[in-house]
């Protein structure tokens, strides 16, 4: 037959057919069953970690720590702590099936510590999956640093937008590029591809069918930026760079100032100041034409093409060439001379 049953009298089912059904019963997450002995909390002692009682249920599969599990942790290490799944290892067995003397000794999970996470598709012939109960750091001598991870509890929805105190969800020690569902997040120093990797901030990230907008603000203040990832998400997700957000309410307009920016091309910058763009270049001519940077377009948008005198370092006042401003925002300079240096500043009134 190509058609079968598991719920039926007298069929078999396997601990995958079992792990399988619970996992979309359980809406494909995995958290930690509320009000089952201490809920796995964690306590730390020196450069230990104890795991207390509790049930999980993960991949579909209940896990439950019956009694204290402890955990000793590497000094001057940065890790995770976690319930180990590996299908690889065999479970034993001892006694008749069905009697009271029937145990088994489950060798297929355990508490560990890791450095990294693997999470495989255990149905699909994955054999390793680690649930992340919390990042762990350590110095000589103890835990100096644990934060317990969000994924730990069931959320209210399959999409949580904060915890269930309105308590806006953690992103510490995680790749912003990973930020891939719609919600804030309170992000760390140590989380990559932050576009303050020094300060703590926030992450707001906004996800449409086939696209992504994330919108960042320190904690620190007065830095606030976006970037976007409108390539056929998720087939191609590439990450545009972090964008200042400038003012655009007109009354607002002499509270800009970017301070200079390099415009792409080495040795050409940009600053916006008010109403005020000013180029600063130095570049070196190649005896044609030359793309010295852009201006982003959130920035200026040229009304019409410009062009001007760019000045060679030269005694000659003849000795300059042109500087073309497209109206996207490209700077070109016609004509240069090779070998010719160029240095100067142009200041254009918007």
């Amino acid at each position: 037959m190509t058609i079968t049953g598991y719920q039926f009298d007298k069929a078999k089912v396997t601990a995958l057919h079992d792990s399988i059904l619970y996992h979309w019963l359980a809406n494909k997450q995995n958290f930690i069953l509320d009000g089952i002995g201490s809920e796995m909390s964690v306590t730390i002692d020196g450069l230990s970690a104890t795991v207390d009682t509790g049930a999980a249920i993960v991949c579909g599969r209940m896990i439950e720590v019956t009694s204290q599990e402890t955990v000793e942790i590497p000094a001057n290490s940065r890790g995770y702590l976690v319930l180990y799944i590996d299908l690889s290892a065999e479970n034993t067995a001892t006694g008749v099936p069905g009697e009271s003397n029937y145990e088994v000794q489950n060798n297929q999970i355990s508490v560990r510590f890791v450095t990294n996470l693997t999470q495989q598709d255990l149905f699909q012939g994955g054999l390793i999956y680690t649930f992340n109960l919390g990042t762990i750091e350590t110095s000589t001598s103890s835990v100096v640093r644990f934060v317990s991870s969000n994924s730990v509890k069931k959320p209210a929805q399959l999409h949580e937008l904060t915890q269930k105190d309105g308590v806006v969800l953690y992103g510490y020690d995680t790749d912003l590029n990973d930020h891939t569902t719609t919600g804030v997040r309170w992000i760390n120093q140590r989380c990559r591809n932050s576009p303050f990797p020094n300060n703590y901030g926030f992450v707001e990230t906004i996800r449409v069918a086939t696209g992504m907008l994330q919108i960042a603000t320190s904690w620190q203040g007065g830095w606030k930026v976006f970037r976007r990832a409108a390539n056929s998400f998720p087939a191609n997700t590439v990450w545009d760079p972090w964008t200042d957000i400038t003012p655009i309410d007109p009354s607002n307009v002499n509270l800009i100032n970017t301070g200079w920016k390099s415009a792409g091309f080495n040795g050409v910058q940009y600053k916006r100041t008010g109403d005020l763009i000013g180029i600063r270049y130095e570049f070196t001519g190649t005896g044609g034409t030359i793309d010295i940077g852009t201006i982003p377009s959130n920035l200026w948008r040229p009304p019409q093409e410009y062009v001007f005198l760019v000045q060679q370092y030269a005694n000659s006042a003849s000795a300059n060439s042109h500087l073309i401003i497209k109206a996207n925002g490209a700077l070109r300079v016609a004509d240069s001379v090779k070998g010719a240096v160029y240095k100067g500043q142009i200041l254009i009134m918007m």
